[in-house]
C-alpha cells in the first residue's frame, strides 16, 4: 500500500469518525433537552437545567475561540493575485493587489 492510498484512507476514516462523534453529541444533547422538557420534575429542578446549560456552553467554546481568532486576523492586509491573458498580444499578465 502506497503512502497516497494510506493518506486518503486515513483522512476518510478521520472524517467519518469525526462526523459520527458530532452526530452522537447532537443526539445526546437533543435527548437530554427532550427529557428535561417532558419530565415535570426535571424542568423544575434548577440543578438539571444548569447542567444542560453548562454542557451547551462547553460545546460552544470551540466556536467562541474560532470567532475570537478570526477577529484578531481581520486586521491583516489581504493580498490577491490574478493572472489573465492580454487581449492584444496574448502573453500572461499578472496583477498583484494589496488591500489598504
Amino acid at each position: 500500500m502506497g503512502w497516497r492510498k494510506f493518506q486518503k484512507w486515513s483522512s476518510f476514516t478521520f472524517f467519518m469518525v469525526y462526523g459520527l462523534v458530532i452526530t452522537s453529541i447532537i443526539c445526546f444533547l437533543g435527548y437530554i433537552i427532550w427529557y428535561a422538557l417532558s419530565d415535570k420534575e426535571a424542568i423544575s429542578s434548577s440543578i438539571f437545567i444548569n447542567q444542560i446549560a453548562l454542557i451547551m456552553a462547553f460545546v460552544s467554546l470551540s466556536g467562541i475561540l474560532m470567532s475570537l481568532l478570526s477577529a484578531l486576523d481581520m486586521h491583516k492586509k489581504k493580498k490577491f493575485k490574478a493572472t489573465t491573458l492580454c487581449p492584444h498580444c496574448r502573453h500572461n499578465v499578472v496583477i498583484n493587489l494589496v488591500e489598504e
